[in-house]
């Protein structure tokens, strides 16, 4: 949601202060290179493996804390298997229906709302972005209040363009692109890994 405003450079001070941000949401967030790891330590997912997003982990309930800088809510996977790898992290905040939260320094991290999800009955997994539809054993959950960014910032995963961007491009229908496909030099992106 982006109010009217626009992305761009960021002053040098909220450069800095953004930079010191990310650098110790990398470093809580790396804690846990691989699903595997971080569900042995009590991270649990609530979406699987999803095109553009990865897996969505989270330790505790999703709907407590409010925005530190330092430590994302959920961590995000390349695959649904033990030894996925950590390529993203989200920040996920109660701010009310009408405004997200000031967020991070400067006007480059747009925030969204998913106003309903559709939660498993069976396995508390997300099913769907949107009201449960008949026949799908769900329960609508409306989290209207809640807003969530993205920061694609994990060494090999960066994301140039748009580092708050909501899909990453090489995040594929049947997983992680190869580092010769050509969703990496779309945007001017670079794959490091």
């Amino acid at each position: 949601m982006n109010l009217g405003i626009q992305k761009g450079m960021l002053s040098w001070d909220d450069c800095l202060e953004v930079s010191g941000n990310f650098d110790d949401a990398l470093e809580y967030a790396e804690q846990w290179p691989t699903r595997g790891e971080a569900e042995a330590d009590g991270w649990t997912a609530t979406v699987n493996y999803a095109t553009g997003m990865g897996t969505h982990h989270v330790r505790g309930n999703p709907l407590d804390g409010s925005f530190d800088p330092s430590q994302p809510r959920f961590l995000q996977y390349d695959g649904n298997g033990p030894d996925a790898k950590l390529v993203g992290m989200s920040w996920y905040v109660n701010s009310g229906p009408a405004a997200p939260p000031a967020g991070f320094a400067g006007d480059n991290d747009w925030w969204h709302t998913h106003e309903y999800l559709c939660i498993s009955n069976s396995t508390g997994l997300v099913i769907f972005d949107g009201p449960c539809q008949p026949g799908q054993n769900g329960s609508t959950v409306y989290l209207g209040n809640y807003w969530m960014v993205h920061a694609w910032i994990v060494q090999g995963w960066h994301h140039p363009p748009d580092v708050f961007v909501g899909h990453h491009p090489c995040l594929l229908p049947g997983g992680p692109a190869a580092p010769h496909d050509p969703c990496w030099h779309g945007g001017h992106m670079e794959h490091m890994g």
